[in-house]
């Protein structure tokens, strides 16, 4: 029996009666589009926008979770290997898209960084974070999203996610014709990205021809990692019980201690996991895109993840916990729409790009221009100097909080507890050699724009009640501890 949690949402974000479709037939949707244009309720289309006389794009939004950039043939991975399947379908999308080579996300984990997606605010400015003294908050309720944006302006929208974080109680649903949250029966089962995509490429199937915005969230490559069927590795299958020496090797990463001084070959057996779990993702990216070039209308197609995954880097495992490249630095890839200009810049775009551009960029090539207040900028605009731009990096999940600016190629990390670090990223791409003491002048000057990008009125966040189901996943996930 299939588990999730459909909602089919009203404007405001209150849950309404219905099978969750809009009743608006294609050529409604472009007249609806028109009368906007007239209205002076969509803006002058920039350089990705859609010719007048064209219907407005689709969007495809995917994000896959606890994706490293490094991870992705189009990011520098080694080539595909025994122990690497490789990601084929991403890497050739990357060739027919704009790849950022410096795309920030907004933190290092789930819940604050994607609702910068959906919301082009800083988490100061959303309200979903982690509150301090186990408390969550879901995102200020007052805000307007990407999807209920784009809904008024005659667009189907949908998205399929599965992460405990992005449960509808965190408010991430808001605006969404229909917003479904899937679950998998069982403790510590986690929904797989066939699942999540078969559910995706069934919402588009019920859909029409008018403008479409669909998100999927890809749970896959997130702990615990377990590659599906032929994607098992051999060492694992050669088991007597694969099934429980997987649990054990997984029950050793969530001792933190233990964990921290395993062996290389240990290591290397989880980072091959992880490896094989991004290549079936990657299979799932490939499913979607193949549904869009059957589909006959034009796309702009958005990959990015939510946030990295570190393995051992700077001598921890996960993410959530540091500010690291490893966990904020992402993939970003976007393929424009053909009827539209392709911005300048080239394949590689090495000006910054952050979580909280996605929403104006997506918005500005749909012909809608941005609310007042969204902080992020249209990505259509190429920025003039490689690094240019500035990136603010917030609100860690374990441990102390720290806070990060990324600014002309440099990183300042402050944390909580007084310690201060200081990076140059094209020279020390590993964040290795911290230059917080030989550059006090740069440390200061950088603390100052770090303060006064975090100042200002902070969003309370909405009050979170968490139902038992989530409780119990974030539970066996490790979250709740």
């Amino acid at each position: 029996m299939d588990h999730c949690d459909r909602r089919r949402l009203s404007r405001s974000g209150a849950a309404c009666s219905g099978n969750g479709r809009r009743a608006i037939e294609p050529r409604a949707r472009v007249v609806q589009w028109i009368a906007l244009v007239l209205l002076g309720v969509v803006g002058c289309a920039p350089s990705a926008s859609p010719p007048m006389n064209a219907a407005p794009p689709s969007i495809l939004l995917v994000v896959c979770d606890t994706l490293r950039r490094d991870a992705l043939g189009a990011y520098g991975a080694t080539a595909a290997s025994a122990t690497r399947p490789g990601t084929p379908h991403i890497d050739d999308l990357a060739t027919r898209a704009q790849r950022f080579d410096a795309a920030f996300s907004a933190a290092p984990w789930t819940l604050p960084s994607v609702a910068a997606i959906l919301t082009g605010r800083p988490t100061r400015e959303h309200g979903a974070r982690n509150a301090g003294e186990g408390k969550l908050t879901g995102i200020d309720p007052g805000l307007p999203t990407l999807a209920g944006i784009l809904g008024q302006a005659g667009y189907r929208t949908g998205a399929v996610v599965t992460n405990p974080y992005l449960a509808p109680s965190f408010g991430l649903g808001r605006g969404f014709d229909d917003y479904v949250h899937l679950r998998e029966p069982g403790r510590g089962r986690k929904v797989r990205g066939d699942r999540i995509v078969d559910t995706a490429l069934d919402w588009l199937a019920d859909g029409d021809d008018g403008p479409t915005f669909l998100l999927v969230h890809l749970f896959d490559p997130h702990m615990g990692y377990d590659p599906p069927g032929e994607l098992r590795p051999q060492w694992l299958a050669d088991e007597d019980d694969p099934d429980r020496a997987l649990n054990l090797m997984l029950r050793e990463l969530w001792d933190r201690e233990r964990s921290a001084s395993s062996p290389p070959e240990f290591r290397a057996r989880v980072r091959e996991l992880y490896d094989r779990e991004v290549a079936f993702a990657d299979a799932q990216v490939g499913r979607l895109l193949a549904a869009l070039e059957q589909d006959g209308r034009e796309w702009i197609v958005v990959f990015t993840s939510d946030h990295g995954e570190e393995f051992w880097d700077h001598g921890g495992f996960e993410h959530g916990h540091t500010l690291y490249d490893e966990l904020v630095r992402v993939p970003l890839i976007i393929r424009w729409p053909a009827n539209g200009a392709t911005p300048r810049g080239g394949p590689v775009r090495t000006d910054m790009a952050r979580h909280i551009d996605l929403a104006p960029t997506l918005l500005a090539a749909a012909g809608v221009p941005p609310p007042p207040g969204m902080a992020g900028r249209d990505l259509a605009q190429v920025a003039s100097a490689p690094h240019s731009g500035t990136a603010l990096v917030t609100n860690t999940l374990y441990g102390v909080e720290r806070r990060a600016l990324i600014s002309g190629g440099m990183k300042l990390i402050h944390s909580e507890d007084g310690t201060v670090a200081l990076f140059d990223l094209v020279a020390d791409p590993r964040e290795r050699a911290d230059l917080a003491e030989a550059k006090p002048a740069l440390v200061e000057a950088l603390s100052a724009e770090l303060e006064r990008l975090s100042s200002g009125q902070r969003t309370a966040g909405a009050p979170v009640e968490l139902d038992s189901d989530v409780v119990e996943e974030l539970e066996a996930l490790g979250y709740l501890r």
